[in-house]
Protein backbone atom coordinates (compact mmCIF):
# COMPACT_ATOMS: atom_id res chain seq x y z
CA UNK A 1 0.00 0.00 0.00
CA UNK A 2 1.59 3.67 -1.28
CA UNK A 3 0.90 6.02 1.30
CA UNK A 4 1.23 9.98 -0.34
CA UNK A 5 2.46 12.62 2.27
CA UNK A 6 0.20 15.75 1.83
CA UNK A 7 0.90 19.65 3.05
CA UNK A 8 -0.42 19.62 6.47
CA UNK A 9 -3.92 19.88 6.52
CA UNK A 10 -4.82 19.10 3.12
CA UNK A 11 -7.17 16.71 1.41
CA UNK A 12 -7.25 17.53 -2.27
CA UNK A 13 -8.88 14.41 -3.14
CA UNK A 14 -11.89 14.47 -1.17
CA UNK A 15 -11.25 11.49 0.63
CA UNK A 16 -12.99 10.44 4.07
CA UNK A 17 -10.70 11.32 6.80
CA UNK A 18 -9.54 10.52 10.16
CA UNK A 19 -7.69 12.68 12.93
CA UNK A 20 -5.28 11.64 15.96
CA UNK A 21 -3.86 13.39 18.89
CA UNK A 22 -0.54 13.07 20.10
CA UNK A 23 0.21 14.42 23.85
CA UNK A 24 4.01 14.81 24.41
CA UNK A 25 6.89 16.96 26.66
CA UNK A 26 9.91 16.42 27.09
CA UNK A 27 10.57 16.08 30.99
CA UNK A 28 13.73 15.38 33.76
CA UNK A 29 12.09 11.85 34.19
CA UNK A 30 14.64 10.35 36.45
CA UNK A 31 15.28 13.38 38.29
CA UNK A 32 15.78 11.80 42.03
CA UNK A 33 15.88 8.28 40.70
CA UNK A 34 18.48 6.70 43.30
CA UNK A 35 21.65 4.98 42.08
CA UNK A 36 22.24 6.85 38.73
CA UNK A 37 24.77 10.22 37.56
CA UNK A 38 23.79 13.42 38.17
CA UNK A 39 23.70 14.15 34.22
CA UNK A 40 21.35 11.41 33.84
CA UNK A 41 19.20 13.10 36.42
CA UNK A 42 19.22 16.56 34.40
CA UNK A 43 18.50 14.23 31.33
CA UNK A 44 15.18 15.53 29.25
CA UNK A 45 13.24 12.27 27.74
CA UNK A 46 10.85 13.44 25.16
CA UNK A 47 7.39 11.49 25.90
CA UNK A 48 4.74 10.63 24.05
CA UNK A 49 1.09 9.35 25.10
CA UNK A 50 0.26 6.54 22.94
CA UNK A 51 -2.55 3.32 23.27
CA UNK A 52 -3.12 0.20 23.07
CA UNK A 53 -5.90 -0.36 20.46
CA UNK A 54 -9.07 -2.81 20.64
CA UNK A 55 -7.06 -4.37 17.19
CA UNK A 56 -4.04 -5.04 18.63
CA UNK A 57 -2.60 -2.17 16.71
CA UNK A 58 -0.16 0.51 18.95
CA UNK A 59 -1.38 4.41 18.03
CA UNK A 60 -2.64 7.69 19.12
CA UNK A 61 -5.84 8.93 20.67
CA UNK A 62 -8.22 9.75 17.58
CA UNK A 63 -10.76 8.34 14.71
CA UNK A 64 -12.61 9.31 11.99
CA UNK A 65 -13.89 13.18 11.36
CA UNK A 66 -17.63 13.32 10.70
CA UNK A 67 -18.80 14.88 7.85
CA UNK A 68 -20.20 17.74 9.85
CA UNK A 69 -16.80 18.81 12.18
CA UNK A 70 -13.67 20.58 11.19
CA UNK A 71 -10.47 18.47 11.56
CA UNK A 72 -9.98 20.26 14.96
CA UNK A 73 -13.30 19.69 16.56
CA UNK A 74 -13.18 15.76 15.56
CA UNK A 75 -9.98 15.86 17.18
CA UNK A 76 -11.34 17.34 20.35
CA UNK A 77 -14.21 15.24 20.21
CA UNK A 78 -12.29 11.83 19.75
CA UNK A 79 -9.83 12.82 22.43
CA UNK A 80 -12.50 13.09 24.88
CA UNK A 81 -14.11 10.02 24.38
CA UNK A 82 -10.68 8.02 24.30
CA UNK A 83 -8.91 9.88 27.44
CA UNK A 84 -11.66 10.48 29.37
CA UNK A 85 -10.35 14.69 29.61
CA UNK A 86 -10.56 17.47 28.27
CA UNK A 87 -7.98 19.61 26.68
CA UNK A 88 -8.35 23.07 27.92
CA UNK A 89 -8.72 26.33 25.05
CA UNK A 90 -5.01 26.98 25.87
CA UNK A 91 -4.26 23.36 24.75
CA UNK A 92 -6.14 23.54 21.96
CA UNK A 93 -5.12 27.35 20.67
CA UNK A 94 -1.07 25.67 20.69
CA UNK A 95 -1.65 22.62 18.75
CA UNK A 96 0.02 22.06 15.66
CA UNK A 97 -1.00 19.51 12.68
CA UNK A 98 2.53 17.63 11.90
CA UNK A 99 1.34 15.01 9.81
CA UNK A 100 -1.65 14.63 6.82
CA UNK A 101 -0.61 11.31 4.91
CA UNK A 102 -3.54 10.04 1.83
CA UNK A 103 -3.55 6.37 1.89
CA UNK A 104 -5.95 4.72 -1.17
CA UNK A 105 -9.38 5.60 0.78
CA UNK A 106 -8.47 7.61 3.63
CA UNK A 107 -6.57 10.62 4.85
CA UNK A 108 -4.88 10.80 8.31
CA UNK A 109 -3.96 13.86 10.08
CA UNK A 110 -1.82 13.87 13.56
CA UNK A 111 -1.91 17.11 15.86
CA UNK A 112 0.54 17.39 18.28
CA UNK A 113 0.01 18.90 21.64
CA UNK A 114 2.75 20.24 24.30
CA UNK A 115 2.14 19.66 27.75
CA UNK A 116 3.96 19.56 31.74
CA UNK A 117 4.77 16.28 32.87
CA UNK A 118 2.04 16.87 35.21
CA UNK A 119 -0.55 17.52 32.68
CA UNK A 120 0.65 13.86 30.84
CA UNK A 121 0.30 12.07 34.05
CA UNK A 122 -3.59 13.65 34.50
CA UNK A 123 -4.52 12.41 31.21
CA UNK A 124 -3.12 8.80 31.95
CA UNK A 125 -4.63 8.75 35.01
CA UNK A 126 -7.57 10.03 33.52
CA UNK A 127 -8.43 7.06 30.98
CA UNK A 128 -9.94 4.78 32.75
CA UNK A 129 -13.02 6.90 33.34
CA UNK A 130 -13.10 7.07 29.57
CA UNK A 131 -16.21 6.35 27.07
CA UNK A 132 -14.01 4.50 25.21
CA UNK A 133 -11.93 2.43 27.39
CA UNK A 134 -11.69 -1.23 27.20
CA UNK A 135 -13.70 -0.93 24.03
CA UNK A 136 -11.93 1.31 21.26
CA UNK A 137 -8.90 1.76 23.79
CA UNK A 138 -7.66 -0.81 25.99
CA UNK A 139 -4.46 1.13 27.84
CA UNK A 140 -2.17 3.98 27.43
CA UNK A 141 0.90 4.27 27.73
CA UNK A 142 3.86 7.43 28.42
CA UNK A 143 6.73 6.17 25.97
CA UNK A 144 9.83 7.37 25.85
CA UNK A 145 11.60 8.06 22.50
CA UNK A 146 14.87 7.68 23.40
CA UNK A 147 17.44 5.15 23.37
CA UNK A 148 19.89 5.08 26.38
CA UNK A 149 23.47 4.01 26.58
CA UNK A 150 22.43 0.03 27.36
CA UNK A 151 19.09 -0.09 26.18
CA UNK A 152 17.06 1.09 23.50
CA UNK A 153 13.69 2.08 24.55
CA UNK A 154 12.67 3.49 21.05
CA UNK A 155 13.76 1.20 18.92
CA UNK A 156 12.53 -1.56 20.73
CA UNK A 157 8.91 0.18 20.91
CA UNK A 158 9.10 0.60 17.20
CA UNK A 159 8.75 -3.30 16.71
CA UNK A 160 5.76 -3.46 17.22
CA UNK A 161 2.55 -3.50 15.10
CA UNK A 162 1.23 -0.16 14.20
CA UNK A 163 -2.16 1.03 13.11
CA UNK A 164 -2.43 2.22 9.29
CA UNK A 165 -0.06 5.26 9.38
CA UNK A 166 1.19 5.92 12.27
CA UNK A 167 4.49 4.57 11.90
CA UNK A 168 4.59 7.61 9.30
CA UNK A 169 3.33 10.00 11.61
CA UNK A 170 5.59 9.18 14.22
CA UNK A 171 8.49 9.69 11.76
CA UNK A 172 6.95 12.88 10.91
CA UNK A 173 6.24 13.92 14.61
CA UNK A 174 9.87 13.37 15.98
CA UNK A 175 11.20 15.45 12.69
CA UNK A 176 8.99 18.25 13.43
CA UNK A 177 10.61 18.64 16.75
CA UNK A 178 13.74 17.57 15.76
CA UNK A 179 13.66 14.75 17.95
CA UNK A 180 15.97 12.77 15.36
CA UNK A 181 19.25 15.19 16.04
CA UNK A 182 18.04 16.45 19.55
CA UNK A 183 18.07 13.05 20.77
CA UNK A 184 19.58 10.91 17.96
CA UNK A 185 16.71 8.96 17.21
CA UNK A 186 16.59 6.31 14.40
CA UNK A 187 14.20 7.37 11.60
CA UNK A 188 15.11 5.16 9.37
CA UNK A 189 11.96 3.08 8.98
CA UNK A 190 12.06 2.06 5.68
CA UNK A 191 8.79 3.39 4.37
CA UNK A 192 9.22 1.85 0.27
CA UNK A 193 6.28 4.46 -1.25
CA UNK A 194 8.29 7.21 0.28
CA UNK A 195 11.49 5.52 -0.84
CA UNK A 196 10.03 5.39 -3.77
CA UNK A 197 9.39 9.24 -3.98
CA UNK A 198 12.32 10.34 -2.58
CA UNK A 199 14.13 8.28 -5.75
CA UNK A 200 11.94 9.62 -8.32
CA UNK A 201 12.92 12.93 -7.10
CA UNK A 202 16.37 12.14 -6.84
CA UNK A 203 16.91 10.88 -10.14
CA UNK A 204 14.45 14.45 -11.36
CA UNK A 205 17.14 16.29 -9.95
CA UNK A 206 20.18 14.11 -10.92
CA UNK A 207 18.43 14.98 -14.33
CA UNK A 208 17.95 18.42 -14.43
CA UNK A 209 21.68 18.84 -13.54
CA UNK A 210 22.33 17.24 -16.86
CA UNK A 211 20.37 19.28 -18.42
Amino acid sequence: MEFVKLKLGQNLNNKPQAVFVAITTEAKIWKGYDGISKEEEEMFVPLVLMIDRWDGCKGFFGGEVESDESLLDAAWREFSEESGSELSNKEKANSNIVSSIETENLVTHLIEIKVSLERMKEFLYGVNKAQHFLSEVSGVSAVQFINYKNKNSFDNYMKNNFALTVKEEIFDLIVFNGWDVKYGLNIDFNFKSWNKKREEKNSSLKQKKKN
